[in-house]
Order: C-alpha cells, then structure tokens, then sequence
C-alpha cells in the first residue's frame, strides 16, 4: 500500500538516481528503491545479493526471469492498459527484459546516464503498486 506522501518521495528518489551498476542501481534495484520510496516495503531485502552481470543473471534464472522477479514480489501483473503512475513496468531492450516505473505516458528507467524516460507503449508487463 502506497503511502500517504508517495508521490513527492517517489520524484525524489528520482532526483537521486545513479547511473546504472550492477547489483546497486541496475533495473531491478532502481524499481526495488521506487517501490519502497512509494510503499516503505524494501523487496530488494528478499533476495541475495549480488555485484555483477553473472551474478544477477544466475540470480534471475533462479526465479524464472525479470518476470519471476517481479511476480514473486508484487503477484501476477495486471492490464498493462491500466497503468498507473508509480507502478512496475517490464519492456524489452536489446539486452532482455528490463524494468522501469510508469510516469505518466513514460517509463522511468535507469541507464548508464542515469534516468530515461520510453513511452509506456513499450510495456509488455505492468504491475499495480
């Protein structure tokens, strides 16, 4: 459950991003910080940890994917048509399926120059917050 001051804590945990690192702010991280900016729930505490591409990659393989991840955490996604600011989107890059926060007609996501902003057409999951 979203807190009462959910909105502003989430713009400045997104004034704060750093660029993308694995196993500190790569896209499953940089969700894990907003959904906890947004619920005071840390998800990220519910797995091990990690500091490398291999690592996370073995890590996602252990629950079936950025999917599996995410689902664990937050149940099975909804209607990516009702999606609302803050919540979890899944979209698909070059390098896989990756992760970002609903913003409007945008997804927030970490790059290796910080914050970006895709349009959230290219979601293929949403999860509700």
């Amino acid at each position: 459950m979203k807190q009462v001051n959910w909105r502003s804590a989430l713009n400045k945990y997104f004034e704060e991003v750093a660029p993308f690192a694995w196993g500190q702010n790569d896209c499953c991280k940089f969700c894990a910080g907003a959904v906890k900016a947004m619920t005071g729930k840390d998800y990220a505490f519910d797995f091990e940890q990690y500091s490398s591409k291999t690592q996370a990659l073995r890590l996602l393989r252990k629950y079936n994917g950025v999917y599996g991840v995410v689902s664990k955490c937050l149940g099975a996604p909804i209607d990516k048509r009702f999606a609302g600011y803050g919540d979890v989107a899944m979209f698909t890059t070059e390098q896989g399926d990756t992760l970002g926060i609903c913003v409007g007609t945008k997804i927030a996501a970490v790059s290796d120059k910080g914050l970006i902003f895709l349009p959230i057409a290219m979601a293929t999951q949403v999860w509700s917050i």
